[in-house]
This record gives C-alpha cells, sequence and structure tokens, in this order.
C-alpha cells in the first residue's frame, strides 16, 4: 500500500504544525515499513537569521526533527494511530555530513527496523542534490501503547 501526503494529510495524522511542522510531503512505501519526503527551507525560515548571520544553515536539531518527523509517519499514518504523539528518547550513529542551506530541498527516507510495545527504532537520512547531508538511528516511543513497559 502506498499512501501520499502533502501538508493538509499530514496535518491530519500528526501534530506538529507552522514552523515546526518539518515535513512538506510524504510517501509511506510499505505499510508500516517506510517512508520517503522532502522539506524545502524557505529562506525566510526564522532560524537562519539566528543560525549563523553571515552564515545560514539548518541547525542540527532541526535536521533531526525532519528525520524523526518522517519515520513517526510511518507508525501514526495507520488509522488506530492518527493524532497521538510519539517521542524520541534516543540517537546514535547520527551524523551530519554537509550544511544545509537556505532554499534547499531535504530528500529523506525513513525505515523502520522494529517494533514491539509501542517502542520503535528506526533508521532515517537526508540528501541534499544526492548528496548525504545527515542520518541518525533513533528510538521512539508511542506513550498509550507502551507506558506499561518502563
Amino acid at each position: 500500500m502506498n499512501l501520499n501526503l502533502d501538508k493538509k494529510k499530514i496535518l491530519e495524522i500528526q501534530n506538529n504544525s507552522g514552523d515546526l511542522l518539518m515535513i512538506d510531503e510524504a510517501k509511506i512505501m510499505e505499510d508500516g515499513k517506510s517512508a520517503e519526503g522532502f522539506k524545502i527551507f524557505d529562506p525566510n525560515f526564522w532560524f537562519f537569521k539566528l543560525h549563523w548571520p553571515g552564515n545560514p544553515n539548518v541547525p542540527g536539531a532541526f535536521q533531526l526533527e525532519c528525520l524523526s518527523q518522517l519515520a513517526s509517519l510511518i507508525i501514526l499514518s495507520k488509522d488506530e494511530n492518527k493524532k497521538k504523539f510519539m517521542y524520541i528518547v534516543g540517537h546514535k550513529y547520527t551524523k551530519f555530513k554537509r550544511k544545509i542551506l537556505p532554499a534547499e530541498k531535504l530528500d529523506i527516507k525513513a525505515n523502520l527496523i522494529s517494533w514491539r510495545r509501542g517502542i520503535g527504532v528506526f533508521y532515517a537520512e537526508a540528501n541534499v542534490d544526492k548528496t548525504l547531508a545527515c542520518k541518525a538511528e533513533f528510538t521512539m516511543i508511542l506513550p498509550d501503547k507502551s507506558n506499561n513497559f518502563f
């Protein structure tokens, strides 16, 4: 099953909005397995004025947010999980390989490595012009399915 999501459909599934919505479009490639999407960083984003004046680029925390938001759609796109909250509880193997500049398009791919009792391990990476920009493996929880196991 392929599921195509524009911004409106993404907002029907997950709770980030406004400047904190870090995915412009997404496609769930295999039900519960993988997703692809992208984010274009508008040169007028508020953080470009601050990070860094004269050398603007996307902060690493926002890059991780892009990766995790796309990965979360793999789980949140299921009818029973829509509009629930997922939280990052850890990440490893995180690498930032190049700056992401204003107006650049970040192409993102995410895969679910494991899912058990509301705890998911994901791998995601993002490219700009087919060049690796960042990657990470991270763990996220869906609290209403995992609270009994912590």
